[in-house]
């Protein structure tokens, strides 16, 4: 899977973001959502695989890739104490 650079900000933005407390709320709130969601969160923001790599290994379009982080995104949005955490990332 593709890497991306310490450059990019939004993997710059996680990396400074993950206190223990944030770890914890992160872990907690990711087990809500569904296996593949979970995976392909995790694989795009925090491994950093593109759309495009992940639609290859999952085998469907990159703009469904891109509706289920979205998707993703806006459930763990609902975790209280993730919002503000993820209202700094693109």
């Amino acid at each position: 899977m593709t890497q991306i650079s310490p450059e990019n900000t939004e993997e710059t933005a996680i990396r400074n973001l993950m206190t223990p407390e944030l770890h914890e709320s992160l872990d907690n709130a990711l087990k809500t959502l569904s296996e593949r969601e979970r995976e392909i969160f995790t694989s795009h923001f925090l491994d950093g695989t593109t759309y495009f790599d992940l639609s290859l290994e999952y085998g469907i379009p990159e703009k469904r890739i891109g509706r289920i982080v979205q998707n993703a995104k806006s459930g763990l949005r609902g975790v209280t104490s993730l919002r503000q955490y993820l209202d700094m990332i693109p």
